[in-house]
C-alpha cells in the first residue's frame, strides 16, 4: 500500500475515533479543519468526503491491513466497522437535508455508539440561526 493510502486511512480512522467520541460533531467539521487548517488538499474535499468517494469497506480494508501488520494503535475504530456494516457513508452523518445520503438516520442495530452519532446528527440544524450559536 502506498503511503499516501495509509496516511490517508490513518487519519480517516483517527476521525472516526474522535466523531464517536464526540470531539467532533459531523465528518464535514473535520474536512473544514483539514482543508483549511492543515492544507489537505481542497480539491479532494477533506479526507471524511474522499473516504465516501473511495468506499468505506475500502477504507477500512486498509487500516485492518495496517492494524495486522503494525499492531496496537492501529486497531479500526469500531464508528468506522459500524458504517460499512450498516452501508453507511459519513455523508449520512453531516445531517444536512439536501444530501441524497441522509434519509434513514435509524443507525445501526447492536451498534449504539454508531445509533448514537446517527440522531445526533438528524438533530442538527440544517441552517443555524443566533439561537443556535454560542457566545
Amino acid at each position: 500500500m502506498e503511503l499516501i493510502q495509509r496516511v490517508h486511512a490513518a487519519t480517516v480512522n483517527e476521525a472516526a475515533k474522535i466523531l464517536a467520541e464526540g470531539i467532533a460533531q459531523r465528518p464535514s467539521d473535520i474536512d473544514v479543519v483539514l482543508v483549511n487548517g492543515y492544507g489537505y488538499p481542497a480539491w479532494r474535499g477533506g479526507p471524511m468526503h474522499e473516504a465516501d468517494r473511495i468506499g468505506l469497506p475500502v477504507v477500512l480494508e486498509r487500516v485492518a491491513r495496517m492494524y495486522e501488520a503494525d499492531g496496537p494503535g492501529w486497531e479500526p475504530a469500531p464508528l468506522l466497522q459500524e458504517m460499512v456494516a450498516a452501508g453507511k457513508r459519513f455523508a449520512d452523518l453531516n445531517g444536512y437535508s439536501d444530501s441524497p445520503h441522509t434519509s434513514g438516520h435509524s443507525g445501526c442495530a447492536g451498534a449504539p455508539s454508531a445509533s448514537r452519532i446517527f440522531r445526533r446528527a438528524a438533530a442538527v440544524p440544517t441552517s443555524p440561526s443566533p439561537s443556535h450559536i454560542e457566545r
